[in-house]
Order: C-alpha cells, then structure tokens, then sequence
C-alpha cells in the first residue's frame, strides 16, 4: 500500500473465516526527529482512546509482536467508496458534518498531527471513520489538520460528557483526586480543618520560644499548606465553570509566591509584634476557606476508592521501566490481542 511509512494488505483467518487488515510493522516505519520509533503504538494509542470514549471512530486496532515482519500494528481494513474523503463528504453530505466535527473533536484530544482529507473514510455502509493516527499524542501540542470548517462551534454537551466519564476513568487523576476526601469521602472537611491546623500551627510559630519549639510548630504548618490546595484545586470540576478554571488554578499556582512577598512586607511593619504578623495570616486564611466553602457543591462520589497503604505511597518514588509492556526493555514485552476475524 501506497504510504510514507510501510504498510501491508494482509489477509487473516481463523481457518472458517477470513478477513483483511492493514500491518504497519516498526521495521517500515521512517526515523522521526519530533517523534520516538514505535508509532505503531500510538496507532492502538488512538484507538483505545475513541472505544473509551464510546465515539467508535477508529477501526479496531492491535499490536502483534508475532507478525509476518516482525512487531506492529493491525488495524481491521474498511471497505469504502474511493473517491470519497473528508472534503467531498464535507460539500456533498450534510448529513455525515456530526461526526466529521466529533472526528475535529477527537483530533484535538489525541494531538493528531496529520490529519490529512484521505483519513477520513466513508465505509460500505455509510459509517465514517477515521484512519492513519500513527502521528497522535505528541509531547508538544502541533494539532495538524485539514478539518477547521467547525472551529468555533460550541462542542455538544453530549460529547463534553463523554470527555468528563474519560477524565474520571484515569487511574492516576482519579486516585489523585479521591486522596483529597476524608474518610467521609467530603472535602470541606480536609479543607476547613488544613486551615485551622495551619492557622494554630501559625500560632505556635509566634509563641515559640526556642528553635526545637518552632521546628516543630513548623511541621503541622508546612503539611497544612500542601494538603489544603490539593483538596481545593480538585475540587475546581465540580465547581468552577470551565472558563473560569484557568484563572482560578493559575492564582492559586501564583499565591504561594505572592505571600511570601506580602509576608516580608508585612514582616517590615509589624517587626516588634511578631505573634500578630503570624497569627493574623491564619486567621484571614479560615476565613477565606470557609468563604469558599460554605457554598461549593461536595458530592460523595459513587465509586469507592480503595484504601491508601504506604506502600503505595513508596512504590510511586520509582517505577521499574522493564516491567512497563512499551517501554521495549529488557524483561518487557509489547502487548498483543487476537485480531477480529
């Protein structure tokens, strides 16, 4: 078959039926300065993405280390009309602009970076997909693409759903998230209190009288302060609107600094009475927390996380690269299924 990387019509059988498929095996693929060998994997990268997603855009997809020319991706070969691809269904078939703009959705969530007309396919039976997603999921953002006719179309609120289950189903941001609740499953409890431990832990710093006293008044201060803003900002989902999130994670990002700042001049008019340069920060901080969450939405949610042991906790320090399927290392192996048939 005619591409810039290798690739091969195959036939496959499982001895009663058969069928055809596209093989893009990694000894085809040309070497890539913005890009690593193996994007045979980002091919399955993008088709696991559109099956979590429910959108069924991308034909089914594997990785085979036992293929013909060694390991790669089979992808199930659409039967379609030739001469159709996304500029003619654009003009010609109004009917089809739903999921062509879900596939300018999906481009957009994927980082695809070449996204050419003759990707997008309308199958035998009328169903449109979207093929050759070997360059997707970039480091850097480089969205590359011929479909702009639906910039600036507010997204359906179907598909931002679809978009919010995938985010949810994330293991790392879920477990992240989740570790923000209490033991209730609430967080403006772990909010209100980091606050108020933060603001007595204040309190012992000014009334210490020796350097053990103030480490260890130090302590509950420095554990309140890290704890408390996680809680807040992944709390921003349920509460804030989406326009206002990037403003609202950005100032608490710049906080930090800007009260250090405002602590050394504060420092500089209240430098014979400490215990009030101290105490009063923690006391304007209660404040504002409660300010914020008297009216935010705190929903339990559904599911129910398992418990957090140390260990976890310990085996997040480091993470043995051959025991991860892609990373192609010694020990490792790349993940294979059975193709359709």
């Amino acid at each position: 078959m005619r591409s810039s990387n290798a690739a091969f019509f195959i036939q496959l059988t499982d001895w009663n039926d058969t069928g055809w498929a596209v093989s893009k095996p990694e000894s085809g693929e040309r070497p890539l300065f913005d890009f690593e060998p193996g994007l045979f994997r980002r091919e399955q990268a993008a088709y696991l993405l559109s099956e979590h997603l429910g959108w069924g855009l991308v034909p089914r997809t594997v990785t085979r280390d036992d293929a013909p020319l060694g390991v790669g991706s089979l992808q199930w070969f659409i039967e379609c009309d030739g001469r159709e691809h996304y500029f003619t269904l654009y003009e010609d078939q109004p009917e089809t602009h739903p999921v062509l703009a879900q596939i300018a959705l999906f481009d957009c969530i994927a980082n695809i970076t070449d996204r050419k007309s003759g990707h997008v396919l309308l199958g035998n039976g009328g169903r449109v997909w979207g093929i050759d997603h070997g360059l997707c999921f970039a480091a850097d953002f480089k969205l590359r693409t011929v479909i702009w006719d639906f910039a600036g179309d507010p997204i359906p609120d179907a598909l931002l759903a679809d978009i919010a289950a995938l985010l949810d189903g994330v293991e790392v941001a879920g477990m992240l998230s989740d570790r923000t609740r209490t033991r209730r499953r609430r967080r403006q409890p772990r909010l209100l209190g980091g606050m108020v431990v933060l603001a007595l832990g204040l309190a012992w710093v000014a009334l210490s009288q020796d350097q053990l006293s103030l480490t260890l008044a130090w302590v509950p201060c420095q554990v309140a302060t890290n704890a408390t803003p996680a809680a807040m900002m992944a709390s921003f989902a349920g509460n804030v609107p989406n326009f206002q999130r990037g403003t609202g994670s950005s100032t608490i990002a710049v906080a930090p600094n800007a009260a250090i700042l405002a602590g050394i001049y504060l420092a500089v008019f209240l430098v014979g009475n400490l215990p009030v340069h101290f105490i009063a920060p923690g006391i304007l901080a209660v404040v504002l927390v409660f300010v914020y969450c008297f009216p935010m939405r705190d929903e339990v949610p559904k599911q129910k996380m398992a418990p957090l042991k140390v260990t976890s906790i310990v085996s997040s320090f480091w993470t043995n690269p051959s025991r991860i399927p892609t990373m192609d290392l010694p020990g490792g192996h790349v993940s294979s299924s059975s193709c359709p048939s």
